[in-house]
């Protein structure tokens, strides 16, 4: 029997993410609650967990859009999972109302990694004083090749905003 991953609700205004990350390969045998893939939206990463225990196979590709309620990927329950005593699965990402509100609280919150995202996770995606890019600005940065560190940040804490970075893009333009 197949266990369908399907995108959950992200918030209650986001409607579509991108996949940037497969966390488990085609294949790899994963335990319920194991995250398996990193979903990202302009205003958060978020972990996706397995539904099931099994063998994973994708039915999304890194760099995908997708929608709320999608099919992303297929867990095969028939193929047994080895028992590891050392590995205990984690939380799985619910599309729960607390879930949403934490996800919204920690995007709004200007000196906070994006919810669901460690710095150590998106450690490379670094600007100004050594703060982490939310999603929404390492893609501006990203699409324009710009460095983080040369443009003037006005978030709290040295914190780079999405604004600074269209500010400066605008200067650069005009």
């Amino acid at each position: 029997m197949n266990a369908e991953v399907r995108v959950p609700r992200l918030a209650e205004s986001i409607s579509e993410a991108a996949l940037v990350e497969w966390l488990k390969p085609e294949g790899a045998l994963v335990r319920e609650g194991e995250p398996i893939a990193t979903l990202e939206t302009d205003k958060a990463a978020v972990e996706i967990a397995a539904v099931a225990s099994g063998a994973l196979h994708h039915a999304s590709a890194i760099g995908d859009r997708v929608e709320v309620g999608q099919l992303i990927a297929r867990i095969d329950e028939s193929v047994a999972v080895p028992a590891a005593a050392s590995v205990a699965p984690t939380a799985s990402v619910a599309p729960t109302a607390s879930a949403a509100a934490t996800a919204a609280a920690s995007a709004a919150a200007t000196t906070a990694a994006p919810a669901g995202v460690s710095s150590a996770r998106i450690g490379e995606d670094r600007g100004a004083n050594d703060v982490a890019l939310a999603p929404s600005v390492r893609r501006l940065v990203e699409e324009h090749g710009l460095e983080p560190g040369t443009i003037p940040a006005t978030g709290r804490g040295g914190r780079l905003l999405k604004e600074d970075v269209l500010r400066h893009l605008e200067d650069a333009g005009g």
